[in-house]
C-alpha cells in the first residue's frame, strides 16, 4: 500500500554520538560544519549514509531527525513485496525503534514521527490474468483523464516501448498519479536487475503508485502523525480520490491492430492461420479504410467481415468477463 515516505521527529541527540559512531567505523558518518553568516554561531549537521534506512540526516539547531526510506524494501528488502496490513506497519515502527536505538541509543515512538514532504501510497496490480498484456494496460491507462490530473506525460523505453504514463494538475507539479510497467523498471534499476526472483515476481505487474501532496494528508488529518497515513484507510482515501478502481473497470477504447493484441490470448482460441488472416485484414482496414474492400471478391470480402465480428465480439466479451481492481476488502 506504501513505498517511499519522508519523516522527521524532533529529538536531542549529542554530537558525540556521532562521533563515536564515526569512529567505530561500520557506517559513513559524514559530520559537516557550519558557521552562520549572521551570527558567527557554530552549528552542525551530519548524515549517515549507508545504513539501511538510505537517509539520515540530524540537524543540530532545531534538533530535528530527518529520515527517507522505501516501507517495503526497508522491511523485504525490494518493493515488488506489498505493504498489505497492519503487522507490517506494525513491524516497520519497530524495525525504526530498534535501528535507532541500536545506531545511536536513542528511543523514538511510533507518535513521535512527522510526515514530511514525500508520502507514496502505491500498489502493484498483477494483471496476468486479465487476458491482455502490460503494454495493452499501459496504453489503456494513458488514454485515461484522472481528476484534478490534467497534465499528462507519456513515457517511452527508446523512444519506442511505452513504459508508463503521468497525471500531474501541472508540468511543475510535485505530485503525481503514475501508472507504469514494474518488471520494465525493475530491470532499468541497478540494485534489482542481477536478482532474477524479483524480476520474475514483477512480471505482469502494473505498478500504481501516487504521489500525495501536503494538502490532501493534511485534508484527511491535520495531526501529521506518520502513522496515520499508514493506515488501510489513507490507502483507500486516496485511491477512491482519484478514482482508480473505475479507470481499471473501464472498457478497453484502443483500436484493434497488431500493436495491441495480446498474443498469448489469442492463441488460446485462434489458430496460427486464422490470427495471420485477421492481423492482415485488420491491417489492411485500418491502411486503406474504404479502398480494402476493392482488394477482395465479394465473397471473401463478406466471409472477412463475419469473422471479424466473431472476433470482435470474443473480444469484447473476454474483455468484460475478467474485470480487475484494487480489493480493498482483503487490504487489513
Amino acid at each position: 500500500m506504501f513505498d517511499k515516505v519522508k519523516s522527521r521527529t524532533r529529538i536531542h541527540i549529542e554530537l558525540g554520538k556521532f562521533e563515536q559512531l564515526k569512529n567505530e567505523g561500520t557506517y559513513i558518518v559524514d559530520i559537516k560544519r557550519n558557521i552562520n553568516a549572521d551570527t558567527g554561531e557554530l552549528t552542525y549537521s551530519v548524515s549517515i549514509l549507508n545504513h539501511s534506512i538510505p537517509y539520515i540526516r540530524y540537524y543540530f539547531p532545531s534538533q530535528t531527525l530527518v529520515i527517507e526510506v522505501s516501507v517495503p524494501r526497508y522491511l523485504f528488502g525490494d518493493n515488488v513485496h506489498m505493504v498489505k496490513n497492519a503487522s507490517d506497519i506494525d513491524l516497520f515502527f519497530n524495525k525504526l525503534h530498534n535501528d535507532f536505538k541500536e545506531l545511536l541509543n536513542i528511543s523514538i515512538d511510533r507518535n513521535d514521527w512527522i510526515a514530511a514532504n514525500r508520502f507514496d501510497v502505491s500498489y502493484n496490480l498483477d494483471i496476468s490474468k486479465t487476458g491482455f498484456l502490460i503494454d495493452e494496460w499501459i496504453i489503456h491507462t494513458s488514454q485515461q483523464s484522472i481528476p484534478y490530473k490534467k497534465n499528462k506525460t507519456v513515457h517511452y523505453e527508446n523512444d519506442d516501448k511505452l513504459t508508463g504514463v503521468t497525471f500531474k494538475a501541472s508540468a511543475t507539479s510535485h505530485d503525481k498519479v503514475h501508472f507504469y510497467n514494474k518488471h520494465a523498471e525493475v530491470k532499468q534499476n541497478k540494485y534489482y536487475r542481477d536478482k532474477e526472483d524479483i524480476l520474475q515476481r514483477a512480471e505482469g505487474m502494473l505498478r500504481i503508485e501516487i504521489v500525495t501532496s501536503p494538502y490532501e494528508r493534511d485534508k484527511y488529518s491535520s495531526s501529521k502523525l506518520l502513522s496515520d497515513y499508514l493506515t488501510k484507510d489513507f490507502f483507500v482515501y486516496i485511491m477512491q480520490k482519484y478514482k482508480i478502481n473505475e479507470i481499471l473497470h473501464k472498457k478497453f477504447e484502443q483500436e484493434i491492430d497488431e500493436e495491441t493484441f495480446s498474443y498469448h490470448w489469442l492463441k488460446q482460441h485462434m489458430k496460427v492461420y486464422q490470427i495471420e488472416t485477421m492481423l492482415g485484414y485488420i491491417k489492411i482496414q485500418n491502411d486503406l479504410e474504404e479502398l480494402a474492400r476493392s482488394l477482395y471478391s465479394k465473397s471473401t470480402y463478406d466471409n472477412r467481415i463475419r469473422e471479424f465480428n466473431k472476433f470482435q465480439k470474443l473480444l469484447d466479451q473476454q474483455r468484460e468477463t475478467k474485470p480487475i481492481q484494487i480489493d480493498f476488502k482483503n487490504l487489513a
